[in-house]
């Protein structure tokens, strides 16, 4: 609503937990990302009961920023650069006859 895209940073994240406890998803709260330029980072996920996370608390998960649209700029035009191709009969046809 505030104009912001939101960057995934991480797609994995490494944990420590017996078999029984590893958890096939994480879920995370982004209702912290209220502005521009928040970010969630390991330390703001809980994770379940017998699972450690690997990575430090301070790594980011997702981060929210500014959507731009990038305006592609059309290169300039040098009209010096270009070759004008002269018309009519040339200097030597012009004698000849």
């Amino acid at each position: 609503k505030a104009g912001a895209q939101l960057v995934k940073v991480m797609q994995e994240i490494e944990v420590e937990a017996l078999p029984e406890n590893l958890p096939h998803s994480l879920s995370v709260d982004l209702s912290i990302m209220t502005t521009v330029d928040v970010s969630v980072h390991i330390k703001d996920i809980k994770f379940p009961a017998g699972v450690t996370c690997i990575l430090s608390g301070e790594e980011v998960v997702a981060s929210c920023v500014e959507y731009k649209e990038e305006v592609a700029e059309a290169p300039a035009f040098d009209a010096t650069k270009v070759e004008v191709e002269k018309k009519g009969k040339k200097e030597e046809e012009a004698k000849a006859e």
